[in-house]
């Protein structure tokens, strides 16, 4: 069966002359096994916006995550869920982008790239310490 071009996906490329986009974030471990305050939308859209092409597969997602921050190890298969439901849920934040033959990097898998939308939001979420851990961490050196 044919699909009619109305049935076709639409992918669209922006172009962006400042990606990869340099983040800073806030929060730096102070120990190697130190679980980042950041919820899983901010380490997969800070994998994102780190990367070369503006999108990652799924792999490449939990190995820059695993880079990072390593609370995270490449081995243990929990946090890697939790990451995977997490995209995929979060549809108005994450793209799925299905690869095309003709792209370099041929495998398993699909891209996933943030919206514009999301881009500023996650930044800010990266980059300005929260309110929740300011408290946190007050109360605790009391």
């Amino acid at each position: 069966m044919e699909r009619s071009s109305e049935d076709k996906e639409v992918y669209y490329v922006r172009f962006r002359p400042n990606w990869p986009k340099e983040v800073i974030p806030w929060w730096i471990p102070t120990c190697t096994k130190e679980i980042p305050p950041y919820l899983y939308a901010t380490l997969n859209s800070q994998a994102i916006l780190c990367s070369k092409e503006d999108r990652l597969t799924l792999n490449e997602n939990y190995v820059w995550i695993s880079n990072h921050y390593q609370a995270y190890p490449i081995d243990a298969q929990g946090w890697k869920n939790s990451i995977r439901n997490n995209m995929s849920l979060n549809k108005k934040w994450f793209q799925k982008l299905e690869r095309k033959p003709t792209q370099k990097s041929v495998g398993k898998g699909s891209y996933w790239t943030l919206y514009p939308r999301a881009e500023q939001v996650f930044i800010e979420s990266l980059t300005q310490e929260e309110e929740y851990y300011k408290r946190n961490k007050e109360n605790s050196n009391t």
